[in-house]
């Protein structure tokens, strides 16, 4: 009985959600429990960039993945990934020896792409995926790679659309795409974990369901079915087991460390599962219109710097870039407008703020576009101004009143508030779930009103559901 849960230590610093305090050296552990710094006694020393993840190989050998390294006295670009003269961030690989590995990595067009397999120590790759036969959905690639042994392994596939997995049992030679099909519909995924070849979780951003807090999902069956899992953690990027490992079978890396405890009866794995609950972390903010960013620069300070990222890691805002910068509180407002002044949509967004060497990010979540307030209001004006055409149908559709009597559709289109209070007590809309609304599902995309709204008016209503589907004040 394995259980994931959060140790009473937490593997690194979490100011507030989302948040991480990174110095110049990074963390290392000994006993799981306790953390240090990994001491950088080389300053100056140029380090590899946008690191994915650095892993312990052959006894004594470091190896890192990212976006590109520099030649120095400590890291050296070890393996040149290069697959039909694709330029390409590496995301994440394998090695089983010396001169085995894989390589998932993304290429500028962002179209798909994993698995570079080298059997020569890196001279040389091929791409395995290349003739597979598997129809991916543009845009996705492959995060995550997991080799339990030679055979047996998986990837985690990022698509912000959906879900899906790569398995092989051959060594890598054939791969099947196999979707997560859990109920909350699991997206944009990160890491993947199997303890054997049926028993596995996922972790994903899983913007559908609550832009607020990343989603797991599992799975007993080798990836058939899957179920929701959000009691193991929240954003796992990494899952990392110990076969025959007890009491600490693993580690899973998210918002925090998650450790896998390896219990002998379902009680003990239920009591530690409540035990993890009870000290889960309050959910990500969320922002609107603006965000507020924050930094108390100390007397002397050399530089500042605040930058804001997408999920993906590609900046999408500088802040705030100064020399010798005025010391003490300092706040800075970011409007959701890119470098070019244009709207960065939505989602989550990771801040950081650079005083000279120390570094600190946080995370937020834009739900929407406009203020829940303000979206009921546009909601309200569009039932506003369809209304004359509404109005020559509906006669049949009833929703609840305010008092849980049955009232035609058509008579609530002259009040638009409560037509909208109607859809939520009818069920017919769940708040902050649009895709569980059956107003918006299965009569406003894929029913009887498809093609009736225009795309615009369809986002506004998804927004307007995602925000909270708040029922705005009448005017005075």
């Amino acid at each position: 009985m394995h259980e994931l849960h959060q140790p009473d230590r937490r593997l690194g610093r979490n100011a507030q959600p989302g948040a991480t305090s990174v110095p110049h050296s990074g963390w290392q552990t000994v006993d799981g429990c306790h953390v240090q710094f990994a001491a950088d006694t080389s300053r100056g020393m140029r380090n590899p960039l946008a690191v994915q993840e650095c892993r312990l190989r052959f006894g004594h050998a470091v190896s890192a993945s990212g976006s590109r390294d520099h030649a120095n006295d400590r890291w050296r670009p070890e393996l040149d990934v290069n697959v039909h003269g694709g330029t390409c961030q590496s995301l994440d690989r394998q090695f089983f020896r010396r001169r085995s590995a894989w390589v998932g990595r993304r290429r500028k067009r962002r179209d798909t792409l994993f698995g570079p397999h080298a059997a020569d120590g890196g001279q040389t790759w091929t791409d395995q995926l290349q003739n597979s036969g598997i129809e991916f959905p543009r845009g996705e690639w492959g995060w995550k790679i997991q080799f339990l042994n030679r055979q047996l392994g998986f990837v985690s596939l990022e698509n912000r659309n959906g879900a899906a997995i790569l398995k092989t049992i051959d060594g890598g030679q054939t791969w099947k795409r196999i979707g997560v099909n859990d109920p909350q519909r699991n997206v944009d995924l990160e890491g993947v974990g199997f303890i054997d070849e049926m028993i596995g979780w996922v972790g994903g951003w899983g913007h559908r369901v609550d832009p607020g807090r990343g989603i797991t999902s599992g799975t007993t069956d080798g990836g058939a079915t899957w179920f929701d899992a959000n009691d193991v953690g929240a954003f796992l990027n990494r899952f990392r087991f110990f076969p025959g490992g007890k009491p600490v079978a693993g580690y899973a890396s998210g918002d925090t460390i998650y450790q896998c405890i390896a219990s002998d009866t379902l009680e003990d794995a239920h009591a530690m599962a409540a035990r993890s609950i009870a000290t889960r972390k309050a959910p990500i903010p969320k922002a609107w219109t603006s965000l507020e960013v924050k930094a108390d620069v100390p007397a002397n300070a050399q530089r500042l710097t605040i930058t804001v990222f997408d999920t993906r890691q590609t900046l999408v805002k500088v802040l705030a870039d100064e020399k010798a910068p005025r010391a003490g509180a300092r706040t800075y407002n970011w409007d959701f407008k890119d470098e070019e002044g244009e709207d960065s949509g939505t989602g989550h967004f990771i801040t950081r703020v650079r005083i000279d060497g120390h570094a600190e990010s946080s995370m937020v979540v834009r739900p929407a576009r406009a203020t829940p307030e303000e979206l009921g209001r546009q909601v309200v004006d569009m039932i506003t101004r369809i209304a004359p055409i509404a109005l020559r149908g509906h006669d049949e559709l009833t929703l609840p009143d305010a008092s849980g009597t049955p009232v035609t559709l058509k008579s609530l289109f002259r009040a638009p508030r409560d037509l909208m209070a109607a859809l939520v007590r009818g069920g017919w809309v769940i708040p902050e779930v649009p895709d569980r609304s059956m107003f918006l599902v299965a009569i406003i995309e894929t029913g009887p009103m498809q093609d009736v709204l225009d795309p615009a008016e369809v986002q506004l209503l998804s927004d307007w559901i995602t925000a909270g589907a708040v029922i705005p004040p009448a005017s005075p």
